[in-house]
This record gives structure tokens, C-alpha cells and sequence, in this order.
């Protein structure tokens, strides 16, 4: 799922009990209502010295991809499909800003602030730290900010760690197709785990016969160090997005202006 199909889903969910007020946090949030979306997301892993970008026009669907790893990159564009838009129906008193790949229970809010134009939060989760800014523009245009600094867990990721977060878009994303996927992921959290974890133990082994017969003291050191990576946790990632959210209706059905 996409990182504005998530935050959408959590500016839509229901009352969240924090320090600020449905009153100071409906006064920044973008309101229920038709958008358009434009997006800006950039993915780093500097152990790797890799970076990943991907921008999309909110008003034609129009996608570039780009990508650069040790110098080299490349770039790819492709032709969209038509306008980006998203319905965020009516919520019921203040909505939760959870980080877009965690839930409430994989993350503990460390900080919580709000201006007249302004809502930031910071919370810790298990893979890493995420902030969640909302910034009301205009009238009619907010903009979204994801900055994210992320290293998975020793043995791999979690995928229960999802858990909490599909279990809350299952019961309240916006259409039933959406909530039907939510529970086909939820159905399909241990057999991803499992196969995780099979694919990270046959590479272990596959490492540990290598080193073994391996004829030169750089070769086996080179093994050992992957093999200690791979215990210490994957590699560090920190993403930042941005979307730019732009009313054009007042509901789904009907014109702004």
C-alpha cells in the first residue's frame, strides 16, 4: 500500500487520545473532502551509499523513478493513467497521525506539537524513529511530510509489527475493497514471517558452507562480516516523503468552488 493510502487512512480513523485537542488538531488537518495528490519520496541506504526517489503528478498520474548506488544511477518515466485523487471521509473528533508502516501499538509517541498552521509528531517504533508533519498551506492545500530513520531487528524484520496498523485500516479505511485488503494482509502475516525467516536461514547457512571453504584469510573475513551484519540487524534506511494534498471538492461528488 501506498504511504498516502496509509496517512489518508489515518487522518480518516477515529478519536485518539493525546495531548492535543480535536479543536487544535481540526484546524490544521485537512478536512473531509476531495484531493489530488502529489507525492515526492526518497529512500537512502547509506551503508550501501544508495539512494531512491520516486515523484508522481498529482494531475496527470505521470511517474519518474530514479535511482543511484556507488555513483551510478539511473531514471525511468512512465506515462500515468490520469489525475491522483483521494476521498478523505468524515472522522468522528480527532484522528490518530501514526507513523504510515506502523500502528499505536508498535510505536510510543515521544513528542506532540500544534500551531495555527503546523501539527508535528514524533514517535519511536521498533525498526526506528518517524516524524509526521502536516502543514496547512492554503485554503484548499496542506502538505504531508514522512521523514523516517529506520534498521530492522536482529533475524530480520517483524512482520507483526504490521499487525496493529492492518488491524485498524481492516475495520476503518474509507472503502470495503480497502478494508478486504487490509484482512487478506493480516491473513498473510505468518506466511510472510515464515518465509523470511526460511529465506534469512538458508542465506545464513549458505554463508557459513562458504566461509568454511573458502582458501584465503580476506575471503573468510569478508563472510564473517556479512555473517555479523546479518546479526546486528539489516541495513540503515531513512526516508523522507512529501505530499502535497490539494482540495478540489468539498465532497466526492461535488465541486469546491
Amino acid at each position: 500500500m501506498s504511504r498516502t493510502l496509509l496517512v489518508a487512512a489515518l487522518l480518516a480513523a477515529g478519536a485518539a487520545s493525546a495531548a492535543i485537542s480535536p479543536a487544535a488538531f481540526n484546524k490544521v488537518a485537512p478536512p473531509p473532502g476531495l484531493y489530488r495528490i502529489d507525492s515526492d519520496g526518497t529512500l537512502r541506504m547509506p551503508d550501501a551509499d544508495a539512494t531512491f526517489r520516486q515523484k508522481e503528478d498529482g494531475a496527470s498520474g505521470d511517474v519518474s523513478v530514479s535511482a543511484t548506488q556507488q555513483g551510478q544511477g539511473y531514471q525511468r518515466d512512465f506515462k500515468g493513467a490520469g489525475a491522483q485523487t483521494y476521498c478523505l471521509p468524515p472522522r468522528s473528533g480527532k484522528a490518530a497521525i501514526l507513523p504510515p508502516d506502523m500502528g499505536a501499538a508498535a510505536c510510543k509517541n515521544i513528542s506532540e506539537s500544534v500551531t495555527d498552521t503546523t501539527l508535528v509528531t514524533e514517535s519511536q517504533c521498533s525498526i526506528g524513529k518517524v516524524k509526521v508533519t502536516i502543514r496547512k498551506l492554503g485554503n484548499d492545500t496542506w502538505e504531508v511530510l514522512h521523514e523516517g530513520d529506520m534498521k530492522t531487528s536482529p533475524g530480520g524484520a517483524d512482520m507483526n509489527a504490521m499487525r496493529p496498523m492492518l488491524e485498524n485500516m481492516a475495520r476503518n479505511a474509507p472503502t470495503a475493497e480497502q478494508r478486504a485488503q487490509a484482512k487478506q494482509m493480516l491473513a498473510d502475516l505468518p506466511k510472510q514471517q515464515a518465509a523470511m525467516q526460511a529465506a534469512l536461514a538458508e542465506t545464513k547457512a549458505a554463508l557459513i558452507k562458504e566461509q568454511a571453504s573458502a582458501t584465503s584469510a580476506e575471503e573468510k573475513g569478508a563472510i564473517a562480516k556479512q555473517l555479523q551484519a546479518m546479526e546486528q540487524g539489516g541495513p540503515r534506511m531513512q526516508t523522507r516523503g512529501r505530499t502535497l494534498w490539494t482540495r478540489i471538492g468539498n465532497s466526492c461528488a461535488a465541486p469546491a468552488r
